[in-house]
């Protein structure tokens, strides 16, 4: 069975809102006798600025060169939903309880996303890219300086 993961703010005295409790409590209850798996994190920092201008100008560019040679236009922004759905499910993918108790799975922006859950997404990318043999460089082989007037100016360092 796949895993569910919900996302909520805790009551006082460490206590679930009560659609969530029921959402747990009714996974649980269709556990029993079996090993589950807990984790209680609290939420982590979302995706940093630098790890933003690294996909839109290292990630997207080549993988958008890659469609265009094969007959596609399409802007960046078509590029990041193409690569959305294509690996991210696993990472966009929130399970929320509506008010009647019913799961229902919502897809994040990817602004939502935390740096760890960034990185992995990113993996996954360069993992895909790699069967038309496109390559992304890592964060380490460029340099990404970010100034608010400016903008961002970047190059790659190999």
């Amino acid at each position: 069975m796949k895993g569910v993961s919900y996302q909520f703010v805790v009551l006082p005295g460490g206590k679930l809102p009560g659609p969530i409790s029921k959402a747990i409590r009714s996974v649980l209850e269709g556990s029993v006798g079996k090993i589950v798996n807990v984790t209680v994190a609290q939420q982590e920092k979302i995706r940093s600025l630098k790890q933003n201008a690294f996909y839109w100008g290292f990630v997207i560019p080549p993988i958008r060169k890659r469609l265009i040679e094969a007959g596609n236009m399409m802007t960046p922004k078509q590029v990041h939903e193409l690569i959305r759905q294509s690996v991210a499910d696993s990472i966009f993918a929130m399970t929320i309880i509506l008010p009647n108790g019913q799961p229902r799975i919502i897809y994040r922006s990817s602004t939502e996303l935390t740096t760890t859950e960034w990185e992995d997404f990113v993996t996954l990318v360069r993992a895909w890219a790699g069967q038309w043999d496109i390559i992304i460089p890592f964060p380490n082989e460029v340099a990404v300086e970010i100034d608010d007037e400016k903008g961002v100016d970047a190059e790659i360092n190999y």
